[in-house]
């Protein structure tokens, strides 16, 4: 672009251009940068140790148990009048130890996590499978006892 910008008086775009030129000159930089050296630091820090001390919750990392019970799925279509039925689950429900930070874990309840088996075409009569357990968005699954069950 050429010439002024409008509204703007000529004499004071090139004053302002002198001035960035000088503040950007190298005698003038680098007294700036070591100018209040001390303060400066401080002041930097300061501001570290600030950050530090306010995002430590999101830094931690806990562990937390819960009793949780356990769901039975089953999508075997049965005949024609018949119905499936399951009961007598040993145990009814497991013991799930979740990681996460702090904050979510103590949000949490036994009966939001999901803790599940599959009888999905089994014969009819005992069983002793596996549990599934699913934990919620940003929380990761440590442990689960017991693993299987059984009726």
């Amino acid at each position: 672009m050429s010439g002024p910008l409008r509204g703007q008086d000529p004499n004071s775009l090139s004053q302002s251009a002198e001035a960035v030129r000088r503040w950007l000159a190298d005698q003038f930089s680098a007294g700036r940068l070591t100018q209040d050296l001390g303060a400066k630091l401080l002041a930097f820090l300061a501001a570290g140790l600030l950050w530090f001390y306010a995002s430590e919750d999101r830094r931690a990392i806990i562990e937390q148990s819960y009793d949780v019970p356990i769901s039975v799925r089953d999508d075997t279509t049965p005949a024609e009048g018949e119905t499936r039925a399951h009961s007598g689950l040993t145990p009814g429900t497991i013991k799930v130890t979740l990681s996460g930070r702090p904050g979510r874990l103590r949000e949490l309840t036994g009966d939001r996590i999901e803790a599940m088996i599959d009888i999905t075409d089994l014969p009819e009569g005992s069983f002793n499978e596996p549990i599934t357990v699913l934990p919620p968005g940003d929380t990761q699954l440590v442990s689960s006892t017991p693993d299987r069950v059984q009726a």
